[in-house]
């Protein structure tokens, strides 16, 4: 071999070496670099991977009465979630399940759309499952890959119809409401919220905050295990709220309604003079129990298809002349302006009617009237003649002024759905009272019809 060769093949066993440290070089680095450096990185993908974040529901506030009674409470119950990885996978799980079950229809788009919504976590199928249902489901869990049941509080009113339109209910918040920031705020696919009567108005304070937990998975889907308790975030149960609702009154009108008013749709709030609501009863109702766990296609068919309206809240969505109570404002207002004393008698007794012009206006007591009446007989035995003459006394304005002064024209301001209250159609004046009507003239005797509540004076 020549000194050239010897050379040359030095020089390529050097470069053969270097190129060989380089490469070694390069790999021990991004081993380095994906080891060391990016090793909390890595751990976190392999952590996603593995594991599931699954809500634990917070158990809502208590609603009760003045006296400590429940209104609204939780009792034990399931909730059946899904975990996938792609959505065909999610909806062949959901057929199967739905086969197991068909005492419970599944709604399988809307299981679809909470799991794209969000889907690190298990998507909801049942929100509120009894242990029969739950037997089943552990009984074939083998061919349900992905299934967890969680104990979970559900909501019960022990009160049914009878708080309907005063609680309200529970449901599942929907898209449109989480879009809306401002209206649950801190609410995520799946939670149960708040969506009538005092459910929704004090939503914030009853929802708590919900807890996590994490599962491991395989790559199917399949739950290995659950992790450790160090790994699981509590719940924060929601705050009870106490009423100023007396809920044995709140049954007794029932009762009472029932048994003396079959059939017929009204309401009925009885109060304090410093404004606390002791019952507050609207009929027909529903019963809010119905929408745990999501109401049933058939009942909500029944209630919207009913023709006494019973989802119609009418304390506050009814609108209706005042009546007879509007005869204390009516006496207030004399008072006010000088016009009468507790004692002052009208010119004309109660005959049973009154005559004015070419009409006679009767009163409710038509055979013999209430006779000569002073002011506090005449609020005693409600006696419509002696207000007309009252009304006559005021005038229009003064009761229009008066009326407007004492808030008749204004919203309750009521702590319940200030959505669906109607505002009163009470004119503040003798030119909106005709306008309200649709015509340009004015009759006097209307007077008379104001004066104990009745006309346009809702």
């Amino acid at each position: 071999m020549s000194a050239f060769a010897s050379w040359e093949l030095a020089r390529r066993s050097n470069a053969a070496r270097w190129t060989l440290l380089l490469a070694f070089a390069v790999l021990g680095g991004g081993f380095f670099r994906a080891q060391i450096l990016q090793s909390a990185q890595y751990r976190l993908t392999s952590a996603n991977n593995r594991l599931r974040t699954i809500p634990i529901s917070a158990p809502r506030g208590e609603i009760v009465d003045r006296n400590g009674l429940l209104i609204a409470e939780n009792f034990p119950g399931y909730s059946v979630r899904l975990i996938a990885s792609r959505e065909d996978s999610l909806r062949a799980v959901v057929t199967r399940l739905d086969s197991l079950i068909p005492s419970d229809s599944i709604d399988a788009d809307a299981v679809i759309a909470r799991w794209r919504s969000a889907r690190h976590i298990p998507a909801l199928v049942f929100g509120s499952s009894d242990f029969a249902v739950v037997a089943t489901l552990e009984e074939h869990r083998a061919v349900l890959p992905g299934l967890v049941v969680q104990a979970e509080p559900r909501r019960r009113y022990p009160g049914g119809a009878t708080v309907g339109h005063l609680v309200g209910y529970v449901s599942e918040v929907n898209p449109a409401e989480l879009e809306d920031q401002l209206k649950f705020p801190g609410a995520s696919m799946g939670d149960i919220v708040g969506k009538l009567g005092l459910e929704v108005e004090y939503d914030s304070i009853l929802r708590g905050q919900n807890g996590v937990q994490f599962v491991e998975v395989t790559a199917r889907g399949h739950m290995v295990r659950e992790q450790g308790i160090d790994r699981t975030i509590r719940p924060v149960a929601g705050r009870t709220i106490t009423t100023t609702i007396d809920l044995p009154l709140q049954r007794f009108v029932d009762s009472m309604w029932q048994a003396d008013l079959p059939g017929m749709r009204g309401a009925l709030l009885a109060m304090r003079p410093n404004g606390e609501i002791l019952a507050y009863y609207s009929t027909p109702a529903y019963d809010p129990n119905d929408w745990v766990g999501g109401i049933s296609t058939a009942n909500f068919r029944a209630l919207t298809s009913n023709p006494d309206k019973p989802l119609i809240n009418r304390v506050i969505s009814g609108r209706y002349p005042p009546a007879s109570p509007f005869k204390l404002a009516v006496a207030a207002m004399g008072l006010k302006r000088g016009l009468i004393t507790s004692t002052t008698r009208m010119a004309v007794p109660c005959t049973g009617a009154y005559q004015f012009g070419n009409r006679r206006f009767r009163c409710w007591k038509r055979d013999g009237g209430h006779g000569s009446l002073d002011l506090t007989g005449a609020i005693a035995t409600s006696c419509d003649v002696y207000f007309y003459q009252l009304g006559l006394m005021l005038g229009e304005e003064a009761i229009f002024e008066d009326g407007t002064a004492m808030g008749f024209n204004s919203r309750s301001d009521i702590d319940l759905d200030p959505a669906l209250e109607q505002r009163s159609v009470f004119p503040s004046s003798l030119k909106s009272y005709v306008n309200s009507r649709g015509v340009n003239w004015w009759s006097r005797g209307e007077i008379l019809n104001l004066s104990i509540g009745q006309g346009n004076n809702a």
